[in-house]
């Protein structure tokens, strides 16, 4: 009798924890045929005290639920995929000792026959811990798949998500690539319309000046974009950012010193 108080209240339990809104993960069905699967006892029992007064009794006794293996690893998968621990951390929460498959619960109840001796009602104390740690166990079962199926959708989900960033990282970078390549362009040019108005001579005194510009500039910027990033198409923006701004100082040094 007290055996079927548990099954009767782990069922309620685990129906409701079963229910997503308006939809069902398990049906009824499926629920009592893996309940159907644990084996239930009550060893030991003894009579912890009497009531004088009545024909009630107390008792205590070990309850054991011993779990199909295919049952257990549903559960301890659900548990790592939604990481909740694992099911010996399941089982200390609510008291409950495990010993392979099967888990035992020091477990106090109370019994009495009615007046005419025909029927006996029973009652458990405090019923929670076990009723709790069983129907997780049963839920954690009977939702492995549909847990299995919003971890995989999640899974895509996100890794459809990291495509699109990096679609749009990369069209970043590659814009910021173009901007820089336009500046770095104009800027040579620049230069080089400057270079070619300077009166001959003065491209002669300026020639080994100009020389050594250009190899600080290409040290400089190289160093510089190498700072900056160690993606490719960032260090290269960098890389032309740099050479754009010191080609622009360069063009402003030379209208200087040419009274340009």
């Amino acid at each position: 009798m007290i055996i079927d108080l548990v099954r009767e209240e782990v069922e309620k339990r685990a129906a409701r924890d079963l229910r997503d809104g308006d939809r069902q993960i398990a049906s009824m069905a499926n629920l009592r045929a893996s309940l159907a699967l644990i084996q239930l006892a009550i060893e030991d029992v003894r009579t912890s005290k009497e009531d004088p007064d009545s024909s009630r009794k107390f008792c205590a006794g070990s309850f054991k639920a011993v779990f199909p293996a295919a049952m257990i690893a549903d559960a301890e998968k659900s548990y790592e995929l939604i990481g909740a621990g694992t099911i010996e951390t399941l089982a200390d929460q609510y008291g409950v000792e495990r010993s392979a498959d099967t888990f035992t619960y020091d477990l106090d109840f109370s019994v009495q026959p009615t007046d005419d001796g025909k029927k006996i009602y029973g009652e458990i104390e405090q019923p929670d811990s076990l009723v709790n740690f069983l129907a997780e166990m049963v839920v954690a079962h009977l939702a492995s798949g549909e847990i299995q199926r919003v971890k995989t959708a999640e899974a895509q989900a996100a890794a459809e998500q990291d495509r699109l960033n990096l679609e749009a990282q990369t069209a970043q970078r590659q814009a910021v690539l173009s901007e820089a390549r336009t500046e770095y362009d104009l800027s040579r040019q620049t230069l080089t319309a400057m270079w070619d108005a300077m009166p001959k001579d003065a491209q002669d005194q300026l020639t080994a000046n100009q020389t050594a510009w250009n190899q600080r500039k290409r040290a400089d910027c190289n160093l510089e974009a190498a700072q900056y990033s160690t993606e490719p198409t960032e260090r290269e923006a960098a890389r032309m950012r740099c050479d754009a701004r010191m080609t622009r100082e360069r063009v402003s040094a030379l209208r200087s010193w040419a009274g340009y």
